[in-house]
């Protein structure tokens, strides 16, 4: 017994359009039996998919439906076509990266948030590297810290001189200062 079910996992093949099909269901709402709200925009969802995908939104949607209001509609629409096809936003501002970041915390959507925070290293840059320290450690997503602290070692000079210095917490003021000034 043990040998045939060995067997059949090596010849079982998961099919291709898989995704794609879960997607299309997604888009249709055929069957769908719960509704999740986004200030004002409902998305027609189905539980077993939610079961499967994000048990902490299926938990939630047991009890009715459900109200999320902290992303925006086109936010809650990207996460849901993750959730349903793996399906990776790419079009997302840093800001939008962060409240989706928050929300994927929650759900317990732990790989859409590493595709959140490798999109969001495209989005460093000297004028917005405060923020995205600031949020990354409030959020503890360390791969996008330690990508802002590798940015301070590249422009120290410009970080040293930022009037945002001033404003940042002081255990990050210390975190900088060991990325410019590093003890031998």
């Amino acid at each position: 017994m043990e040998n045939h079910k060995n067997e059949k996992e090596m010849y079982f093949q998961p099919s291709s359009s898989l995704s794609s099909d879960l997607l299309n269901m997604f888009y249709s709402q055929e069957l769908s039996d719960a509704i999740i709200t986004c200030k004002g925009t409902p998305f027609r969802v189905h539980k077993t998919i939610l079961f499967a995908r994000c048990r902490k939104l299926y938990d939630a949607i047991q009890s009715g439906d459900v109200a999320i209001d902290c992303v925006s509609p086109e936010t809650m629409f990207a996460i849901l076509e993750f959730i349903y096809g793996e399906k990776i936003p790419s079009h997302f501002s840093a800001e939008t990266i962060f409240s989706a970041i928050e929300l994927c915390s929650k759900l317990e959507l732990y790989d859409l948030i590493r595709h959140l925070e490798l999109s969001l290293e495209e989005h460093l840059s000297e004028k917005s590297l405060f923020q995205v320290l600031e949020t990354s450690e409030e959020l503890n997503l360390r791969t996008i810290h330690l990508a802002c602290l590798l940015l301070v070692k590249l422009h120290s000079k410009s970080v040293v001189n930022s009037s945002r210095l001033v404003h940042c917490p002081p255990d990050m003021i210390v975190e900088i200062a060991e990325q410019i000034f590093p003890s031998k």
